[in-house]
């Protein structure tokens, strides 16, 4: 019930960084995975505290990140492995660099 409530307050109180990722994911026609991506790495590099959520859900491969991230964005394992292999849309156009190996997955950040 708290995360629910939780979300539906987040809802309500919509952050700068949440509307500009929301016009630059309209602009660029990003999906739902792509633009979750993106919001995650844009909250980890200022957050300290995200940057480890990863480790703190017990993540230990590329499968297990996409699987956490796809429950949290509302998108399936495959779209969020689709936007963050080598050579994808995000990376293409500059949003997302250096990615990494699936040893170092828990390191995700743009």
């Amino acid at each position: 019930m708290t995360c629910e409530w939780l979300t539906s307050a987040l809802k309500k109180h919509s952050t700068l960084v949440e509307k500009n990722i929301d016009a630059l994911s309209g602009l660029l026609q990003l999906n739902k995975a792509e633009r979750a991506l993106l919001l995650y790495g844009t909250l980890a590099r200022y957050q300290r505290d995200l940057r480890s959520i990863l480790v703190e859900f017990k993540v230990n491969n590329a499968p297990e990140a996409y699987a956490a991230i796809a429950d949290i964005a509302g998108v399936s394992p495959a779209e969020v492995g689709e936007a963050l292999r080598a050579g994808s849309r995000l990376e293409r156009i500059g949003l997302v660099e250096n990615l990494i190996s699936e040893h170092n997955i828990t390191d995700l950040l743009t």
